[in-house]
């Protein structure tokens, strides 16, 4: 208000203010808010698939070898409370006869297939893996011996049961497998593949189709393998090579 020297009231000033360009400066910034939270969910989006695409085999989807190697440092540092680690090695036979007959893309399907029946077999916890070529791992923390070899025969009968239609012709694909198991056979990655790699090699050379354990004990020993029902074998130990 305004008033003269004897207080009287003269008048009011009002004092209006265009607040408009304020908000729509406001409104512009909260939708820039808006586009950059949206930007940055986005390539966190993106970052995560890279990151996931780094550790998976391009082919099959499975996990690649840098992956399988610190899931196994990982798991076996668990184990104590966990209890046992088990890691099965396969491998496609006769793979090479698959390519040199029906071409790579038959025997990219036939990798495919595997590694299907693989990821269809992975529990909580469990690993799948590609080592590279015809050659898979399947990680079992806290599976004993009898267990994994369990696990490995589901997988060498589900494998063996799918037929393929390969340039017309229906082919069957079968796959020998190698167990080994943690602390028996070895205590640290590479003693732990080694085992299952010997049993696998054991599994090639008696025929093929089979399930093979490695062997604990004396180092000096090999595993050799005596079929029974089903394709599954029991680990006998044998002096030498």
């Amino acid at each position: 208000m305004v008033g003269d020297a004897r207080g009287r009231v003269l008048g009011r000033i009002l004092v209006v203010r265009d607040v408009s360009e304020q908000q729509e400066r406001q409104a512009a910034v909260e939708r820039l808010n808006r586009q950059l939270a949206e930007q940055v969910e986005v390539i966190e989006r993106l970052r995560a698939e890279l990151a996931e695409e780094a550790v998976r085999d391009p082919l099959t989807g499975l996990h690649n070898r840098r992956h399988l190697d610190r899931v196994l440092v990982a798991d076996l540092a668990r184990r104590p409370r966990t209890g046992q680690l088990s890691l099965l090695v396969l491998d496609v036979d006769h793979f090479k006869s698959v390519n040199d007959r029906f071409g790579h893309a038959a025997g990219d399907t036939v990798l495919t297939s595997v590694a299907a029946t693989l990821s269809a077999a992975v529990r909580t916890g469990d690993t799948a893996a590609r080592l590279g070529g015809e050659e898979f791992v399947l990680v079992l923390p806290g599976a004993g011996r009898d267990q994994a070899v369990e696990r490995a025969e589901q997988v060498r009968r589900q494998v063996a049961a799918v037929r393929h239609v390969l340039d017309g012709d229906d082919v069957g694909i079968t796959v020998s497998i190698g167990v080994a198991v943690c602390p028996a056979d070895g205590s640290d990655p590479a003693a732990l593949l080694r085992a299952a790699d010997q049993a696998l090699y054991t599994a090639k050379a008696t025929g093929r189709d089979r399930v093979v354990a490695a062997a604990p004990g004396d180092p000096d020993r090999v595993p050799a393998a005596v079929p029974t029902l089903g394709g599954a074998v029991v680990p006998v130990l044998v002096p030498g090579r």
